[in-house]
Protein backbone atom coordinates (compact mmCIF):
# COMPACT_ATOMS: atom_id res chain seq x y z
CA UNK A 1 0.00 0.00 0.00
CA UNK A 2 1.35 3.42 -0.95
CA UNK A 3 2.61 5.61 1.84
CA UNK A 4 1.92 8.74 -0.22
CA UNK A 5 -0.44 11.14 1.61
CA UNK A 6 -3.95 11.32 0.19
CA UNK A 7 -4.89 14.32 -1.94
CA UNK A 8 -7.60 16.62 -0.58
CA UNK A 9 -10.05 15.19 -3.14
CA UNK A 10 -9.20 11.56 -2.32
CA UNK A 11 -9.44 12.20 1.40
CA UNK A 12 -12.84 13.86 1.00
CA UNK A 13 -14.05 10.97 -1.17
CA UNK A 14 -12.85 8.41 1.38
CA UNK A 15 -14.69 10.21 4.17
CA UNK A 16 -17.85 10.37 2.08
CA UNK A 17 -17.77 6.65 1.20
CA UNK A 18 -17.08 5.67 4.81
CA UNK A 19 -20.01 7.69 6.11
CA UNK A 20 -22.28 6.38 3.36
CA UNK A 21 -21.32 2.77 4.09
CA UNK A 22 -22.06 3.29 7.76
CA UNK A 23 -25.50 4.65 6.91
CA UNK A 24 -24.71 8.05 8.44
CA UNK A 25 -25.93 11.45 7.26
CA UNK A 26 -23.44 12.33 4.52
CA UNK A 27 -24.50 15.99 3.96
CA UNK A 28 -21.35 17.41 5.52
CA UNK A 29 -19.08 14.92 3.74
CA UNK A 30 -20.81 15.49 0.40
CA UNK A 31 -20.32 19.25 0.61
CA UNK A 32 -16.65 18.74 1.51
CA UNK A 33 -16.22 16.45 -1.49
CA UNK A 34 -17.93 18.94 -3.79
CA UNK A 35 -15.61 21.74 -2.60
CA UNK A 36 -12.56 19.51 -3.09
CA UNK A 37 -13.65 18.56 -6.63
CA UNK A 38 -14.29 22.23 -7.53
CA UNK A 39 -10.92 23.26 -6.08
CA UNK A 40 -9.03 20.52 -7.90
CA UNK A 41 -10.65 21.49 -11.20
CA UNK A 42 -10.13 25.20 -10.63
CA UNK A 43 -13.88 25.76 -10.86
CA UNK A 44 -14.60 27.41 -7.53
CA UNK A 45 -17.56 29.74 -7.84
CA UNK A 46 -16.70 33.43 -7.50
CA UNK A 47 -17.60 35.12 -4.23
CA UNK A 48 -20.78 37.13 -4.26
CA UNK A 49 -20.09 40.86 -3.93
CA UNK A 50 -22.19 43.79 -2.81
CA UNK A 51 -21.84 47.14 -1.07
CA UNK A 52 -22.73 47.70 2.55
CA UNK A 53 -25.99 49.65 2.55
CA UNK A 54 -26.99 51.14 5.90
CA UNK A 55 -30.19 53.15 6.30
CA UNK A 56 -29.41 56.64 7.55
CA UNK A 57 -32.03 56.02 10.25
CA UNK A 58 -29.51 53.59 11.78
CA UNK A 59 -26.58 56.04 11.66
CA UNK A 60 -25.99 58.16 14.76
CA UNK A 61 -25.55 61.84 13.91
CA UNK A 62 -22.32 63.42 15.18
CA UNK A 63 -20.81 66.90 15.23
CA UNK A 64 -17.23 67.84 14.46
CA UNK A 65 -15.09 68.73 17.44
CA UNK A 66 -12.33 71.31 17.24
CA UNK A 67 -8.90 71.86 18.74
CA UNK A 68 -8.97 75.48 17.53
CA UNK A 69 -12.60 76.65 17.13
CA UNK A 70 -13.57 76.91 13.43
CA UNK A 71 -9.91 76.68 12.36
CA UNK A 72 -8.67 73.20 13.35
CA UNK A 73 -11.16 70.32 13.49
CA UNK A 74 -10.19 67.08 15.23
CA UNK A 75 -9.60 63.83 13.38
CA UNK A 76 -9.31 65.12 9.80
CA UNK A 77 -6.75 65.86 7.12
CA UNK A 78 -6.14 69.62 6.89
CA UNK A 79 -3.84 71.63 4.62
CA UNK A 80 -1.90 74.88 4.89
CA UNK A 81 -0.67 76.50 1.66
CA UNK A 82 1.69 79.42 1.20
CA UNK A 83 4.60 80.78 -0.80
CA UNK A 84 8.17 80.29 0.48
CA UNK A 85 8.89 82.87 3.18
CA UNK A 86 5.24 83.44 4.08
CA UNK A 87 5.72 81.89 7.53
CA UNK A 88 3.44 78.89 7.04
CA UNK A 89 5.72 76.48 8.94
CA UNK A 90 6.19 79.02 11.75
CA UNK A 91 2.41 79.42 11.97
CA UNK A 92 1.90 75.65 12.09
CA UNK A 93 4.49 75.44 14.89
CA UNK A 94 2.64 78.16 16.82
CA UNK A 95 -0.52 76.04 16.66
CA UNK A 96 1.48 73.01 17.83
CA UNK A 97 3.05 74.99 20.68
CA UNK A 98 -0.35 76.19 21.92
CA UNK A 99 -1.76 72.66 21.90
CA UNK A 100 1.26 71.32 23.79
CA UNK A 101 1.15 74.00 26.47
CA UNK A 102 -2.59 74.60 26.69
CA UNK A 103 -2.10 78.30 25.85
CA UNK A 104 -5.14 80.30 24.66
CA UNK A 105 -5.89 80.49 20.97
CA UNK A 106 -5.10 83.70 19.07
CA UNK A 107 -7.59 86.52 19.49
CA UNK A 108 -9.56 84.66 22.18
CA UNK A 109 -11.14 87.49 24.22
CA UNK A 110 -11.46 85.19 27.24
CA UNK A 111 -7.87 83.87 27.03
CA UNK A 112 -9.18 80.40 27.78
CA UNK A 113 -6.54 77.81 28.66
CA UNK A 114 -7.09 74.19 27.70
CA UNK A 115 -5.68 70.80 28.71
CA UNK A 116 -2.22 70.17 27.28
CA UNK A 117 -1.85 67.56 24.54
CA UNK A 118 0.88 65.89 22.50
CA UNK A 119 1.80 67.00 18.97
CA UNK A 120 4.02 65.39 16.30
CA UNK A 121 6.16 67.27 13.78
CA UNK A 122 7.56 65.56 10.67
CA UNK A 123 9.71 68.00 8.71
CA UNK A 124 11.93 67.54 5.68
CA UNK A 125 12.91 71.19 5.30
CA UNK A 126 13.98 72.36 8.77
CA UNK A 127 16.57 71.00 11.19
CA UNK A 128 15.05 69.68 14.42
CA UNK A 129 17.95 70.98 16.54
CA UNK A 130 18.82 74.20 14.72
CA UNK A 131 15.42 75.53 13.68
CA UNK A 132 12.37 73.67 14.99
CA UNK A 133 13.39 73.48 18.66
CA UNK A 134 14.42 77.14 18.72
CA UNK A 135 11.10 78.24 17.26
CA UNK A 136 9.10 76.00 19.57
CA UNK A 137 10.97 77.41 22.56
CA UNK A 138 10.27 80.99 21.44
CA UNK A 139 6.60 80.08 21.01
CA UNK A 140 6.35 78.73 24.58
CA UNK A 141 5.85 75.08 23.69
CA UNK A 142 5.98 72.27 26.23
CA UNK A 143 8.96 70.43 24.71
CA UNK A 144 8.08 67.16 26.44
CA UNK A 145 4.81 67.08 24.49
CA UNK A 146 6.34 67.93 21.08
CA UNK A 147 7.56 64.89 19.15
CA UNK A 148 10.06 65.11 16.31
CA UNK A 149 9.19 62.33 13.83
CA UNK A 150 12.38 60.98 12.30
CA UNK A 151 13.19 57.92 10.19
CA UNK A 152 11.12 54.75 10.24
CA UNK A 153 12.75 52.08 12.42
CA UNK A 154 12.72 48.33 11.81
CA UNK A 155 13.51 45.88 14.64
CA UNK A 156 14.59 42.30 13.99
CA UNK A 157 12.50 40.16 16.41
CA UNK A 158 15.29 37.60 16.75
CA UNK A 159 18.37 39.80 17.15
CA UNK A 160 16.64 43.01 18.34
CA UNK A 161 18.84 44.81 15.82
CA UNK A 162 17.30 48.13 14.77
CA UNK A 163 17.77 49.72 11.35
CA UNK A 164 16.49 53.09 10.15
CA UNK A 165 15.05 53.88 6.73
CA UNK A 166 13.34 56.90 5.21
CA UNK A 167 9.70 57.10 6.27
CA UNK A 168 6.65 58.26 4.35
CA UNK A 169 2.88 58.50 4.60
CA UNK A 170 2.70 55.07 2.96
CA UNK A 171 4.11 53.52 6.16
CA UNK A 172 0.64 53.13 7.63
CA UNK A 173 1.61 50.44 10.17
CA UNK A 174 4.43 52.62 11.56
CA UNK A 175 2.14 55.65 11.78
CA UNK A 176 -0.50 53.59 13.56
CA UNK A 177 2.07 52.31 16.08
CA UNK A 178 3.24 55.87 16.79
CA UNK A 179 -0.33 57.08 17.23
CA UNK A 180 -1.08 54.24 19.67
CA UNK A 181 2.11 54.78 21.66
CA UNK A 182 2.08 58.59 21.95
CA UNK A 183 -1.51 59.69 21.15
CA UNK A 184 -0.70 63.01 19.42
CA UNK A 185 -3.73 65.13 18.54
CA UNK A 186 -1.87 67.03 15.79
CA UNK A 187 0.61 65.64 13.24
CA UNK A 188 2.32 68.22 11.01
CA UNK A 189 3.65 67.01 7.63
CA UNK A 190 6.15 69.55 6.21
CA UNK A 191 6.07 69.29 3.25
CA UNK A 192 3.54 66.88 1.78
CA UNK A 193 5.48 66.40 -1.45
CA UNK A 194 8.48 65.01 0.43
CA UNK A 195 6.52 62.45 2.45
CA UNK A 196 4.12 61.00 -0.15
CA UNK A 197 6.51 58.09 -0.51
CA UNK A 198 8.00 56.03 -3.34
CA UNK A 199 6.29 55.98 -6.73
CA UNK A 200 3.76 58.61 -5.65
CA UNK A 201 3.59 61.99 -7.36
CA UNK A 202 1.87 64.97 -5.70
CA UNK A 203 0.63 65.92 -9.16
CA UNK A 204 -1.15 62.60 -9.75
CA UNK A 205 -4.74 62.44 -8.46
CA UNK A 206 -4.76 58.64 -8.13
CA UNK A 207 -1.45 58.63 -6.20
CA UNK A 208 -2.66 61.35 -3.83
CA UNK A 209 -5.92 59.57 -3.04
CA UNK A 210 -4.14 56.22 -2.62
CA UNK A 211 -1.74 57.68 -0.05
CA UNK A 212 -4.09 60.03 1.82
CA UNK A 213 -7.11 57.72 2.14
CA UNK A 214 -5.46 55.50 4.84
CA UNK A 215 -4.23 58.66 6.60
CA UNK A 216 -7.80 59.99 6.65
CA UNK A 217 -8.95 56.71 8.24
CA UNK A 218 -6.20 56.89 10.89
CA UNK A 219 -7.14 60.51 11.62
CA UNK A 220 -10.75 59.50 12.25
CA UNK A 221 -9.80 56.44 14.31
CA UNK A 222 -7.39 58.24 16.65
CA UNK A 223 -8.88 61.76 16.59
CA UNK A 224 -5.56 63.12 15.33
CA UNK A 225 -5.51 65.96 12.81
CA UNK A 226 -2.91 65.63 10.05
CA UNK A 227 -1.90 69.13 8.92
CA UNK A 228 -0.07 68.92 5.59
CA UNK A 229 2.08 71.86 4.46
CA UNK A 230 2.33 72.80 0.78
CA UNK A 231 4.01 75.51 -1.25
CA UNK A 232 2.04 77.65 -3.65
CA UNK A 233 2.28 76.85 -7.33
CA UNK A 234 3.42 79.43 -9.88
CA UNK A 235 0.00 80.11 -11.37
CA UNK A 236 -1.79 83.40 -10.95
CA UNK A 237 -5.28 84.03 -9.66
CA UNK A 238 -7.01 84.57 -6.34
CA UNK A 239 -8.66 81.17 -5.83
CA UNK A 240 -7.10 79.60 -2.74
CA UNK A 241 -8.24 76.09 -3.69
CA UNK A 242 -6.26 76.27 -6.94
CA UNK A 243 -3.02 77.77 -5.64
CA UNK A 244 -1.62 74.83 -3.69
CA UNK A 245 1.15 72.87 -5.41
CA UNK A 246 0.21 69.42 -6.66
CA UNK A 247 -3.07 67.76 -7.57
CA UNK A 248 -6.41 69.35 -6.73
CA UNK A 249 -7.13 66.01 -5.00
CA UNK A 250 -4.99 67.21 -2.07
CA UNK A 251 -7.38 70.10 -1.54
CA UNK A 252 -10.30 67.71 -2.00
CA UNK A 253 -9.03 65.33 0.69
CA UNK A 254 -8.47 68.16 3.17
CA UNK A 255 -11.55 69.05 5.23
CA UNK A 256 -10.22 72.55 5.82
CA UNK A 257 -7.70 74.57 3.84
CA UNK A 258 -5.58 77.37 5.28
CA UNK A 259 -3.93 79.87 3.00
CA UNK A 260 -1.18 82.20 4.22
CA UNK A 261 0.73 84.94 2.47
CA UNK A 262 2.26 88.39 2.44
CA UNK A 263 0.45 91.51 1.28
CA UNK A 264 1.54 92.07 -2.33
CA UNK A 265 2.14 95.80 -1.66
CA UNK A 266 3.39 95.53 1.94
CA UNK A 267 5.46 92.34 2.51
CA UNK A 268 5.71 92.97 6.26
CA UNK A 269 1.99 92.26 6.57
CA UNK A 270 0.99 88.60 6.55
CA UNK A 271 -2.36 86.93 7.03
CA UNK A 272 -4.03 83.55 7.53
CA UNK A 273 -7.17 82.86 5.49
CA UNK A 274 -9.59 79.96 5.36
CA UNK A 275 -9.58 78.88 1.72
CA UNK A 276 -12.34 76.32 2.23
CA UNK A 277 -14.09 74.53 5.08
CA UNK A 278 -16.22 71.41 4.87
CA UNK A 279 -16.82 71.30 8.62
CA UNK A 280 -18.04 74.75 9.73
CA UNK A 281 -18.50 78.36 8.71
CA UNK A 282 -15.30 79.94 7.43
CA UNK A 283 -13.60 82.00 10.18
CA UNK A 284 -12.47 85.59 9.67
CA UNK A 285 -8.89 86.06 8.41
CA UNK A 286 -6.19 86.80 10.98
CA UNK A 287 -3.10 88.96 10.56
CA UNK A 288 0.31 88.02 11.97
CA UNK A 289 3.89 89.13 11.70
CA UNK A 290 7.35 87.59 11.93
CA UNK A 291 9.94 90.05 13.22
CA UNK A 292 12.74 90.26 10.64
CA UNK A 293 15.36 90.88 13.37
CA UNK A 294 14.37 88.68 16.32
CA UNK A 295 12.37 86.09 14.39
CA UNK A 296 9.52 86.47 16.90
CA UNK A 297 6.09 85.29 15.74
CA UNK A 298 3.17 87.51 16.77
CA UNK A 299 -0.57 87.51 16.11
CA UNK A 300 -2.07 90.94 15.37
CA UNK A 301 -5.79 90.12 15.19
CA UNK A 302 -8.53 90.15 12.58
CA UNK A 303 -7.56 91.95 9.40
CA UNK A 304 -8.98 93.86 6.45
CA UNK A 305 -6.61 92.05 4.09
CA UNK A 306 -8.22 89.95 1.37
CA UNK A 307 -7.12 86.87 -0.53
CA UNK A 308 -6.61 89.15 -3.49
CA UNK A 309 -3.99 91.05 -1.47
CA UNK A 310 -1.85 87.93 -1.02
CA UNK A 311 -2.78 85.90 -4.11
CA UNK A 312 -2.89 88.74 -6.61
CA UNK A 313 -1.20 88.60 -10.00
CA UNK A 314 2.41 87.67 -9.31
CA UNK A 315 5.25 89.66 -10.78
CA UNK A 316 6.33 88.35 -14.18
CA UNK A 317 9.77 86.88 -13.72
CA UNK A 318 12.36 86.11 -16.35
CA UNK A 319 14.48 82.95 -16.50
CA UNK A 320 17.32 84.42 -14.47
CA UNK A 321 14.97 85.36 -11.65
CA UNK A 322 13.32 81.92 -11.71
CA UNK A 323 16.75 80.30 -11.50
CA UNK A 324 17.63 82.55 -8.56
CA UNK A 325 14.43 81.50 -6.81
CA UNK A 326 15.25 77.84 -7.48
CA UNK A 327 18.80 78.32 -6.16
CA UNK A 328 17.50 79.92 -2.95
CA UNK A 329 15.03 77.09 -2.50
CA UNK A 330 17.61 74.37 -3.21
CA UNK A 331 20.19 75.86 -0.84
CA UNK A 332 17.61 75.99 1.95
CA UNK A 333 16.36 72.46 1.20
CA UNK A 334 19.85 70.90 1.29
CA UNK A 335 21.09 72.99 4.21
CA UNK A 336 22.06 70.92 7.25
CA UNK A 337 21.80 67.60 5.41
CA UNK A 338 25.29 66.18 5.88
CA UNK A 339 24.55 63.15 3.73
CA UNK A 340 22.66 65.20 1.20
CA UNK A 341 19.34 64.12 -0.33
CA UNK A 342 18.39 61.61 -2.99
CA UNK A 343 18.27 63.25 -6.40
CA UNK A 344 14.86 61.75 -7.22
CA UNK A 345 13.51 63.13 -3.94
CA UNK A 346 14.90 66.58 -4.74
CA UNK A 347 13.14 66.45 -8.10
CA UNK A 348 9.82 65.39 -6.61
CA UNK A 349 9.82 68.06 -3.88
CA UNK A 350 11.07 70.75 -6.28
CA UNK A 351 8.30 70.09 -8.77
CA UNK A 352 5.77 70.08 -5.94
CA UNK A 353 7.12 73.52 -4.98
CA UNK A 354 6.49 74.77 -8.52
CA UNK A 355 9.99 74.61 -10.04
CA UNK A 356 10.78 72.82 -13.29
CA UNK A 357 13.47 70.15 -13.06
CA UNK A 358 15.49 71.86 -15.79
CA UNK A 359 15.57 75.10 -13.78
CA UNK A 360 16.59 73.25 -10.60
CA UNK A 361 19.44 71.48 -12.39
CA UNK A 362 20.74 74.80 -13.72
CA UNK A 363 20.47 76.27 -10.23
CA UNK A 364 22.37 73.27 -8.83
CA UNK A 365 25.17 73.94 -11.28
CA UNK A 366 25.41 77.56 -10.19
CA UNK A 367 25.46 76.53 -6.51
CA UNK A 368 28.17 73.95 -7.16
CA UNK A 369 25.99 71.14 -5.82
CA UNK A 370 27.92 67.86 -5.69
CA UNK A 371 26.60 64.50 -6.84
CA UNK A 372 27.39 61.35 -4.80
CA UNK A 373 26.78 57.87 -6.18
CA UNK A 374 25.44 55.13 -3.90
CA UNK A 375 26.54 51.66 -5.01
CA UNK A 376 25.17 48.32 -3.87
CA UNK A 377 27.41 45.28 -3.55
CA UNK A 378 27.32 43.12 -6.65
CA UNK A 379 25.45 45.74 -8.67
CA UNK A 380 26.96 47.33 -11.73
CA UNK A 381 26.56 51.09 -11.73
CA UNK A 382 25.14 53.38 -9.08
CA UNK A 383 21.88 52.43 -7.39
CA UNK A 384 21.01 56.12 -7.00
CA UNK A 385 22.63 59.53 -6.56
CA UNK A 386 22.51 62.06 -3.72
CA UNK A 387 22.94 65.84 -3.98
CA UNK A 388 25.04 67.73 -1.43
CA UNK A 389 25.97 71.36 -0.96
CA UNK A 390 29.62 72.10 -1.82
CA UNK A 391 30.47 72.47 1.90
CA UNK A 392 29.87 68.72 2.40
CA UNK A 393 32.45 66.01 1.81
CA UNK A 394 31.72 63.67 -1.12
CA UNK A 395 32.56 59.98 -0.86
CA UNK A 396 31.27 57.18 -3.04
CA UNK A 397 29.13 54.91 -0.82
CA UNK A 398 29.53 51.17 -1.28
Amino acid sequence: MSSEPLSATAAAAQSYLAASAAGDDVTKERRALERALVDSAGLRKPQEESFEATPFSDIAEEEFSFWWPLWLPAGVVAAIDGAPGSGKTYLALDVAARISSGAPWPCDPHATRRPEATVAIQSAEDSASKTLKKRLRMLGADMSRCLNIGDRTLRDPETNEITSVDGSLQDVAAIRSTLKAHRPVLWIIDTLGHFLGPDASPNNEIDVKRVLRPIKELAEEFGCTFLVVRHHNKSSGTSAVLRGAGSIAITGQARILWCVGRHKDDPERRALFCGKSNVANEPLPLEYRVDSVTGEFQWIGTTDMTLGDVLGEPEKRNRAHKREDAADWLAEFLSGKVDGERMDTVQKVAEAAGFTWATVKRAAGELGVKKKGVYLKGQRGADHFRWLLPTCEVEEVQ
